[in-house]
């Protein structure tokens, strides 16, 4: 597992360079004023399903792992090793009263089970509405969040938990000219494990029920022709309703760079992040975090990506360990074998690691590790609206600690219907 970050950093650092050298350059600089916003609006105009006057309308249905679609793509059991799937059938409303404002209710119903215990299901939804304003120089989107779902946990304990989120906040970006502008946000979040929901046996998820406000500015310039450079800066305050000992506050700065080229893209940030708890006695973080994210496109058929991470995440374990650091890294192949038929391979490894020293299973006091890995290899089908496949892998999660552990075959189901 040391071996294997490093091998990945290693892919990805080639696969930015590469497209260095096969890309011409661009001899004039980006003049290009258009909001980022705007393209993935234009993008989902252009898929709707049911289109009257100002009104546009988006519909689908799938049928997927819950743990694999999210952040760390870590694949999540229930207790008895069943595969845990979901029914998401996300619906989208568009109304365009005219080219600079645009607004938008979205509504996703779910239902979660686990494939042993289909009497274990729940109901949920994710609902979202956005007020969203492209004026000349300046985009604003207001945005509201409410859900009441099941979500992969993080790999700290590799189960699904049931997470009701309400969030308020703004976004935008402002451009000075054509090649600088300045992206923001400022959200007001709660989040909620009840427990009359379903939640993981024996772990007292609901310590991480929470209040937290999230700020962010980002100033970013087009340095070169193919590169844009930023600096950011993010402020967040935390207040727990049941674990007061974690009320903290964290603060991040870093810089980083956005690359687009004819065979690749490129995203790099690092910066040094602190988080400090408002009560004495637990250690807090003042360290180096930051991710990567690279596409290449190896030929007209196959394209790799690679992703890595190093971030920090609340814990909901004792012995004053408040955090843990987590890095995750992941590289995939894609190759086209046909028209319809898509064939992928990959690979995920994550490692958490614990601040505070403390006795492990066998009585021995020392720092805690966590470790996943997961090696995949899969298909996806698509026909006019329908799509499917799955992935299938070795999923491996280990400890020092007595916390749960995973050694087995994975299978990773993909369906999507668009009506």
């Amino acid at each position: 597992m040391r071996q294997a970050i490093p091998r990945m950093l290693a892919i990805a650092v080639f696969m930015a360079i590469a497209p260095c050298q096969l890309s011409a350059q661009e001899g004039l600089r980006d003049r290009d004023r258009t909001f980022e916003a705007s393209r993935k609006i234009a993008a989902d105009l252009q898929k709707a399903r049911a289109h009257y006057g100002p009104f546009y309308f988006l519909s689908n249905v799938e049928l997927t792992d819950i743990g694999y679609n999210q952040t760390l793509f870590t694949p999540t059991s229930s207790e008895d090793g069943a595969i845990s799937l979901g029914i998401r059938a996300p619906q989208r409303l568009y109304f365009v009263p005219t080219k600079k404002q645009v607004y938008s209710l979205e509504l996703t119903p779910q239902y979660a089970f686990s494939t042993s215990h289909l009497s274990d299901g729940q109901l949920g939804y994710l609902g979202r509405f956005d007020a969203q304003y492209l004026l000349n120089h300046l985009y604003l989107d207001l945005y509201g969040v409410r859900a009441d779902e099941a979500r992969a946990a993080t790999s700290e304990i590799n189960r699904l938990v049931t997470v009701r989120e309400d969030t308020a906040g703004i976004a935008g970006e402002y451009r000075y000219s054509s090649r600088s502008s300045a992206s923001f946000t400022a959200a007001s979040k709660k989040y909620t494990y009840p427990t009359d929901r379903l939640q993981p046996e024996n772990i007292p998820i609901s310590l991480l029920d929470r209040r937290q406000q999230d700020y962010h500015l980002s100033l970013n310039h087009k340095t070169f022709p193919l590169t844009s450079l930023f600096l950011v800066g993010e402020v967040s305050n935390y207040r727990f309703d049941r674990a007061t000992y974690k009320d903290a506050h964290r603060t991040y700065a870093g810089i980083g760079a956005n690359r687009t080229s004819g065979r690749g893209t490129l995203r790099l940030e690092a910066g040094v992040a602190k988080l400090d708890f408002l009560t004495k006695g637990y250690p807090g973080f003042n360290g180096f975090v930051g991710n990567l994210r690279s596409t290449y496109e190896m030929s007209g058929r196959a394209t790799a990506t690679a992703d890595l991470v190093r971030d920090l995440e609340f814990s909901v374990f004792a012995d004053r360990n408040n955090f843990y650091v987590s890095d995750h890294g992941s590289v995939g192949v894609t190759y086209i074998a046909t028209k319809r038929l898509n064939l992928n391979a990959g690979f995920a490894a994550t490692k958490n690691r614990y601040p505070v020293a403390t006795f492990d299973r066998f009585g021995i006091v020392h720092r805690r590790v966590d470790t996943a890995l997961f090696p995949s290899v899969g298909w996806l089908y698509s026909r006019r609206r329908f799509s499917g496949g799955f992935d299938v892998g070795w999923y491996k999660r280990t400890s020092n600690f007595d916390v749960d552990e995973t050694d087995g075959i994975r299978v990773i189901l993909h369906l999507s219907f668009t009506p």
